[in-house]
């Protein structure tokens, strides 16, 4: 028996962030239970060898024989790890074959084989990222032959953070664990690739919630960078069938917590795009074992004399299926049409949505991404299937004024319970060229209380689709659009305070304002807002207030906001998570193609964005 021990400390000289690998023993433990027939002489190339110090093998290119411990089996292949090693930490000693031999060697057999190395690059060859970071790989396999079995490598311990990602190069292919516990910080990709990203220390957010945009929000994204990890199943189907890790309700939801890791560390995308980033990943060796840390939550239940208000965004209910038939928005295009494609997705995202209302018991109800048609078809079909579930005709349409709806194939909406309060004079719309998706207004009063505005608002979404000049992307982490969604602002306000806005139609200075604004707590669209006395009213009661998770970080882009006067009637403001902690494989979409039975159909995953609850009172409190 040989055994090679690896002691490295790496600290970084800023706590907390800082590497350690430490204490790794790698050893071939027992003896061999089997022999392959024939003698296995002969030379042969120590992994470390093939994998050299470097990013590139320095081998690649060249037929090579070598051998090592069979670690893990894929798909796709399997890899296999030197139990000797060569002392030096700066080189990997696993890599990964590349096969599709039907019956590929057990785990914990050592094997012997003849192959071409190769430098995988699992991007498109323009991509800067994947083209810095290829997997060496052991390719056009021959004379692969089992010396023996009953072997273990034991793993090396790897803690999060490291202090630099490229470190992990120095353990591809190899076997690690991970002692702490790891927090679901993104689930994106779990029904399509079997893939989690996980982070130490707490869940990721996005920068520009807690620093402001620009220099120190990509610091912060550096650090985090550092305490993250993409778990990967290791299937080579898309979508994962089956799907791995789910837990009650048939979900992993992010929050959602691991401990004690061990697999083999790799290289891969974390999405389709071949173009988009790639992560280092751990495929594992045992099935994990999620926790459910924060469970799924019922809205509050309601006290006597309080008012709700929600803003909701409902992911693109369109009554027009985008079946390519009909066409959708101001344009009449089928392209336009972005919600189901079938009358089963229609229905399952209906009812989806009806259970969402319903849990809200909101008496107004603002809507984004409902489908942008003149007769309004599409906000009052919510609005019948929500009476009808209740069974009671209470929630009525908020008119659509003149020139209300923009240019775009969404707009916003409201919907509101004519039992418990009364709309004051006609709604109002901002038709300013600014808005392609114009805001919309309106006063309402309660038991005789005071009139108050309710402003709906959708800002342009942070996707790069036609971004030209300052509307580009700045790398301050404020997305694509950041200037017009300032100007946005700025013209919101001025029509709010105008001779003919919100205020001196409803003749009050309480106005609340709601809705999807596509920028996050600190950038420079809420920071116009906030200048102009709007109180963002989520940051003052919620301390958990994401309501939307992109690229495995939280954040808010749903907002309320309330002026000076209406402050003072916020009794508590709340994020129900509901939508953004869930992964999209139980959204209407991938349920309808998987068959799911309607009548199982619940609020979770009604849509990306977690609805915003605000609960306003304006007479004493009970």
């Amino acid at each position: 028996m040989s055994v090679f021990r690896l002691v490295l400390s790496v600290f970084d000289v800023r706590p907390p962030w800082r590497f350690m690998l430490v204490a790794a023993a790698f050893s071939l433990s027992g003896p061999p239970t089997h022999a392959a027939p024939g003698p296995a002489a002969g030379p042969w190339t120590p992994i470390s060898q093939i994998q050299g110090t470097g990013a590139v093998s320095p081998l690649s290119g060249e037929r090579v024989t070598t051998q090592g411990v069979v670690t893990l089996r894929l798909a796709h292949g399997y890899f296999i790890q030197d139990p000797s090693g060569d002392g030096d930490p700066r080189t990997s000693e696993g890599v990964m074959v590349f096969t599709r031999r039907s019956h590929p060697p057990e785990v914990g057999q050592l094997v012997r084989l003849t192959a071409v190395v190769t430098e995988y690059n699992p991007g498109a060859p323009g991509n800067a990222d994947t083209s810095a970071h290829t997997v060496t790989q052991l390719h056009k396999v021959s004379d692969a032959r089992v010396l023996s079995s009953g072997h273990r490598i034991a793993p090396v311990e790897l803690r999060l953070p490291i202090s630099n990602v490229d470190t992990l190069e120095q353990l591809e292919g190899m076997r690690v664990s991970l002692p702490e516990k790891l927090t679901v910080t993104g689930n994106h990709g779990l029904g399509l690739f079997g893939q989690l990203m996980l982070s130490a220390r707490g869940r990721l957010y996005w920068p520009t919630e807690h620093v402001p945009p620009g220099e120190q929000a990509r610091r912060a994204w550096q650090e985090d960078v550092k305490r993250s990890l993409l778990l990967d199943d290791g299937s080579n189907t898309v979508p994962a069938q089956p799907v791995p890790y789910l837990g009650d309700h048939g979900t992993v939801r992010s929050g959602d917590t691991v401990q004690g890791l061990t697999g083999v560390v790799d290289y891969g995308l974390t999405s389709r795009n071949r173009m988009g980033a790639g992560r280092y990943k751990l495929h594992p060796v045992q099935a994990p074992v999620f926790r459910r840390e924060t469970g799924r939550r019922d809205a509050p239940q309601r006290t006597p004399g309080e008012l709700r208000v929600a803003s909701l965004n409902v992911q693109n209910y369109f009554t027009t299926l985008a079946d390519g038939q009909r066409g959708c928005g101001p344009r009449l295009k089928p392209a336009d049409c972005r919600g189901a494609k079938t009358p089963a997705e229609f229905a399952l995202q209906q009812r989806q949505l009806v259970q969402a209302v319903i849990g809200l018991d909101a008496d107004i109800v603002g809507l984004m991404e409902i489908e942008n048609d003149p007769a309004g078809a599409a906000v009052q079909s919510l609005a019948d299937a929500v009476n009808q579930q209740i069974g009671r005709n209470v929630y009525a349409v908020v008119p659509q004024p003149d020139g209300h709806g923009g240019d775009d194939a969404i707009r916003v909406a409201m919907i509101y319970r004519s039992d418990r309060v009364t709309r004051v004079n006609d709604s109002l719309s901002d038709t300013h060229s600014v808005h392609h998706r114009s805001p919309l207004a309106q006063a309402f009063t309660s038991r005789g209380g005071p009139v108050f505005s309710v402003v709906v608002s959708h800002f342009k979404s942070r996707r790069c689709d036609k971004a030209t000049g300052f509307d580009l992307d700045q790398s301050d982490f404020q997305g694509c659009f950041n200037v017009r969604r300032v100007r946005q602002a700025e013209a919101l306000v001025r029509w709010i305070h105008s001779a003919k806005g919100v205020k001196q139609h409803a003749g009050s200075n309480k106005v609340l304002l709601i809705g999807d604004l596509n920028a996050h707590t600190l950038e420079d669209p809420l920071r116009t807002l906030a200048a102009q006395g709007f109180v963002d009213q989520v940051a003052r009661f919620d301390t958990d207030g994401h309501s939307y998770v992109y690229d495995a970080m939280a954040g808010r882009l749903d907002h309320v906001l309330a002026s000076a006067a209406m402050s003072s009637h916020v009794e508590r403001a709340m994020v129900w998570h509901i939508n953004a902690d869930e992964p999209s494989l139980l959204d209407f979409r991938t349920q309808a193609a998987a068959g799911a039975a309607l009548s199982s159909a619940s609020a979770y995953r009604s849509s990306d964005h977690d609805p915003v609850l605000t609960i306003l009172r304006f007479g004493k409190a009970p």
